[in-house]
């Protein structure tokens, strides 16, 4: 395949994808040489997608950082 070839399926890839998709292709342009090297398995990943899109929806409640460490401090007297 030649890169003009190359670059032709990838417009197109990226023209019809997703919204999630071109999300992860942008990350692995931009992720360029700082991999960690860590690899997360299926299950962690659907959890972390789950995770997030209760929280994107309002169906999961959440603090701030400020109301959480009130609440630590309440905790601890």
């Amino acid at each position: 395949m030649t890169i003009e070839a190359a670059k032709e399926k990838l417009h197109s890839l990226i023209d019809h994808a997703d919204e999630k998709k071109v999300l992860e292709i942008l990350a692995l342009f931009e992720g360029g040489e700082e991999k960690s090297g860590y690899v997360y398995d299926e299950a962690t990943l659907n959890m972390l997608r789950e995770r997030s899109a209760e929280y994107l929806s309002g169906q999961s409640v959440t603090y701030t950082i400020e109301e959480s460490m009130e609440y630590i401090r309440l905790r601890q007297l």
